[in-house]
């Protein structure tokens, strides 16, 4: 299957983030070169085990519970896993879009929830930023 992104600009604490989202995610992932920049980070007895886009297997040895972190104005609640991430600062998983993507229908906003974990090739999604005051 082919797996589909998106980019977006957003914050954690006080650092500027390239966030990918990202269909072929499993969690929510932060770039590791962050951890010394960010407090709540806190190492794992376990290290979680994952295989990267590109086909290794790598060891996630930190964690942040309950991460507070932004896209545009709007916050949101997530556990985070420090990995080393060649590309960006963040890779949200598809679950967190599910929870999130609304859309624009005859004047209102509305949330839809998808029965699927995948997306199918050739989908196309759109996020906007819906100002209250616009007519």
């Amino acid at each position: 299957t082919c797996h589909q992104t998106l980019k977006l600009k957003g914050r954690i604490q006080e650092q500027s983030l390239n966030i990918l989202l990202d269909s072929g995610s499993t969690h929510t992932f932060v770039n590791d070169k962050l951890i010394p920049l960010l407090s709540g980070v806190r190492s794992i007895s376990y290290p979680t085990k994952v295989q990267v886009a590109n086909g290794p297997i790598v060891s996630g040895r930190y964690q942040w519970l309950q991460a507070h972190w932004q896209i545009q104005e709007y916050e949101f609640v997530s556990d985070l896993l420090f990995l080393p991430l060649p590309s960006s600062d963040m890779a949200v998983d598809m679950d967190w879009a599910q929870k999130w993507l609304a859309i624009l229908y005859k004047g209102s906003s509305i949330i839809l929830y998808g029965q699927s974990q995948t997306i199918p090739s050739g989908t196309v999604v759109e996020l906007w930023s819906l100002d209250s005051e616009a007519q």
